[in-house]
């Protein structure tokens, strides 16, 4: 079965068309400059540039509904490259992430991200501090953050913040994955019952997990976030929570046809691959959304 992304209008269609090679010829420019003043870096850069354009495309329905200058809110910016390419678009950005925080390497990528997009006038506003600590109110038309939630410390804290900062009417959308679905991706592990008894069961695997500088402290993030979970704290806190099941394609798509994709997780890669062979890849359809392994949420202030 051919997994497809969203269906757009041809005109739809064509804008992001413009604004994905725009976004490549950034990026490509951004790759040129850390080249020349730090190659090192050039392998971590990639993989963030492969995850922003994703986030550019999973977006695209939700930008095109948004007027220009619209201000909207990413929720954990990591290298702001996101960020940045909707600031070039006409958006005023707001981006939430601690800068300078982090280890070494990261720190080195994020400073050179931002001097270039200083240099080229598309910088951000930046919050520098948690998604907790979020205080303003009634300010953004729409809200998004891409793989964050799952290491939040508060899920419940964030959701309640991030609802304050938006207008009357207005949406914030994340995707991450949902714990229910017996498999961790950051290290690559089946999850057996529980967080403790799979850090029990796969401890040595865990904490030897390679390109992670400290396993230890990205196991201890993860918050083992579930679509019942988010479902239970809307309801506490009064807010509506939808479920986009389509998201499931893009990851099928991702793990088909994006190398850096591949190559994180060859694991997905080559499942995926195999139940094509078979003819079970048309199965995705019937996970339902409880049990699905992404989560795309658009919660909606009333």
């Amino acid at each position: 079965m051919k997994m497809m992304p969203m269906q757009t209008s041809t005109t739809s269609m064509t804008t992001y068309e413009t604004a994905s090679a725009s976004f490549e010829t950034y990026l490509a420019a951004l790759r040129a400059n850390l080249a020349e003043r730090e190659p090192e870096l050039l392998a971590e850069f990639d993989i963030y540039a492969g995850e922003a354009q994703f986030g550019r495309q999973w977006l695209h329905a939700e930008l095109q509904q948004l007027a220009p200058g619209s201000i909207i809110l990413e929720v954990g910016a990591g290298m702001f490259l996101l960020a940045c390419q909707l600031q070039r678009e006409g958006f005023a950005v707001t981006a939430l992430e601690p800068v300078g925080s982090g280890f070494a390497h990261f720190h080195r990528l994020q400073q050179l991200v931002l001097e270039y997009a200083k240099q080229h006038q598309v910088i951000p506003e930046i919050f520098p501090y948690p998604a907790e600590e979020l205080t303003q109110e009634n300010r953004f038309v729409f809200a998004y953050s891409l793989n964050v939630m799952e290491h939040v410390t508060d899920v419940q804290k964030v959701l309640e913040r991030v609802s304050a900062a938006l207008r009357r009417g207005s949406r914030y959308r994340f995707v991450c994955p949902n714990y229910a679905f017996p498999f961790e991706t950051h290290f690559r592990v089946p999850i057996i019952i529980n967080k403790n008894i799979t850090l029990m069961i796969f401890k040595n695997t865990i904490l030897h997990t390679p390109n992670l500088v400290d396993p230890q402290a990205g196991w201890d993030s993860l918050n083992w976030i579930t679509v019942t979970k988010i479902r239970c704290i809307c309801k506490k806190l009064r807010i509506s929570a939808s479920f986009n099941p389509t998201i499931l394609n893009f990851y099928v798509d991702r793990a088909l046809k994006e190398p850096s994709f591949c190559a994180r997780h060859p694991f997905i890669h080559r499942l995926i691959c195999a139940m094509r062979m078979v003819g079970l890849l048309q199965m995705v359809r019937f996970i339902t959304m409880q049990w699905t392994p992404v989560i795309d949420c658009t919660i909606t202030k009333n």
